[in-house]
């Protein structure tokens, strides 16, 4: 075998090895959720699925070059926003992984533009900027924060649409990826404070005030209360009829005769003769008026 072909795949299961002990999960959750991960020859924070970089993130590769933007199954795919070592950027459509469309950011005259801006005005109008988290904010800004109304689509699939005042949610509406919504106003660091989660679509409901949980809501208890309440409240009221037994019909059974002929040894002459009983004669009793129960 060439000497020199056995020393690349040497060569090429070395560097595969130090690439596997090098790859870690350093933060969150790498396999379906967010987190941060260190490939060995970049660092990814962002949405993962399946163990894969899926959603979107960052992939710095060092250096000062990165791509922000959409990813699926491990590849940069969609819109996104790629920073090159010289300090110029591009915005650019990736298709499994390839460059399919780029169009370079222009830097006009004192205009800053944001990093991670993917479109619009992200210092003082409406765009979309997407963060280093992998967080996307799509909405209006005001000296580089959001600012009115807009929505975050975070990297771990909660969706918060909401009127913000120097970057921070006022009040507005968060959409958790486990389904369940909360609606009122929210603390500095963004968490619910007062207000309402929806639990599910039955109706299932949680109310908070200050931070702290006043009222629970589940309509499957309720329900189980309301009929175990009618039960009692009925058992109260009624008892079982002792005419009919609680049937609701006449306890008297029709009853009526069968015969056939048997083979004597010599004729079919003899018959056995067999009495039946019937089902009830199907009237109501007189009592309890078919119901099978009576008032105490």
């Amino acid at each position: 075998m060439n000497k020199k072909f056995v020393t690349c795949i040497f060569i090429a299961a070395f560097l595969f090895v130090q690439y596997s002990l090098s790859a870690q999960c350093l933060t969150g959750n790498c396999k379906d959720g967010s987190g941060k991960y260190d490939f060995g020859f970049a660092i990814y924070q962002g949405s993962f699925k399946n163990g894969q970089p899926d959603g979107t993130g960052t992939m710095d590769y060092g250096g000062g070059e990165k791509y922000m933007g959409d990813f699926v199954n491990g590849k940069e795919n969609g819109k996104g926003l790629m920073y090159r070592k010289n300090g110029s950027a591009e915005k650019v459509n990736y298709e499994n992984g390839k460059i399919i469309k780029k169009e370079e950011v222009v830097y006009l005259g004192s205009n800053i533009v944001v990093e991670g801006c993917l479109a619009g005005d992200c210092k003082d109008g409406v765009g979309t900027i997407i963060l280093p988290s992998g967080n996307k904010y799509t909405g209006a800004f005001k000296n580089f924060q959001p600012q009115g109304n807009g929505t975050f689509s975070f990297v771990s699939g909660n969706i918060l649409q909401a009127e913000y005042d120097k970057g921070i949610p006022i009040s507005g509406k968060l959409t958790y990826s486990t389904g369940e919504i909360f609606t009122g106003t929210f603390n500095a660091d963004g968490t619910p404070k007062t207000g309402k989660y929806a639990m599910n679509s039955q109706g299932d409901a949680v109310d908070i005030k200050d931070n702290t949980i006043f009222n629970v809501k589940s309509i499957a208890v309720e329900k189980m209360q309301k009929d175990a309440k009618a039960i009692a409240d009925h058992a109260r009221m009624f008892k079982t009829c002792s005419k009919c037994g609680g049937s609701g019909g006449e306890t008297v059974r029709d009853s009526w005769k069968s015969s056939k002929k048997t083979y004597n040894g010599t004729i079919y002459d003899e018959y056995e003769v067999t009495t039946n009983y019937g089902p009830p004669r199907g009237q109501a009793c007189l009592y309890c008026n078919g119901t099978g129960e009576v008032k105490r």
